[in-house]
């Protein structure tokens, strides 16, 4: 699925890619990962609170996930896993994914 923020002008400003996957990392309904597959925020709004907005309204959408999940290009694709009720605290590594 994707997630698009526009501004007040109708204009795409964010938008974020993710699917519910299950503990096989297939594609399912009532899956127990949410996988951010890929994002972009307009440089304008890097520091907005977009991206914690994309994933506070991602996860009452999908109440049997527990866990959220996402590719660290930068750091060798290392996969970083967070319980979806602290994301939180990981909201930071996946803001330095771009």
């Amino acid at each position: 699925m994707v997630e698009v923020k526009k501004d007040k002008d109708g204009k795409v400003i964010a938008w974020l890619e993710h699917y519910e996957l299950d503990n096989k990392t297939r594609f399912c309904k009532d899956g127990d990962y949410l996988w951010v597959n890929d994002f972009w925020i307009h440089k304008d709004y890097k520091r907005s609170g977009i991206l914690e907005e994309f994933i506070q309204g991602i996860i009452p959408r999908f109440p049997k996930a527990k866990f959220l999940y996402w590719v660290r290009k930068k750091y060798s694709d290392r996969k970083t896993v967070c319980n979806i009720h602290r994301f939180g605290k990981h909201i930071k590594l996946l803001r330095k994914r771009k």
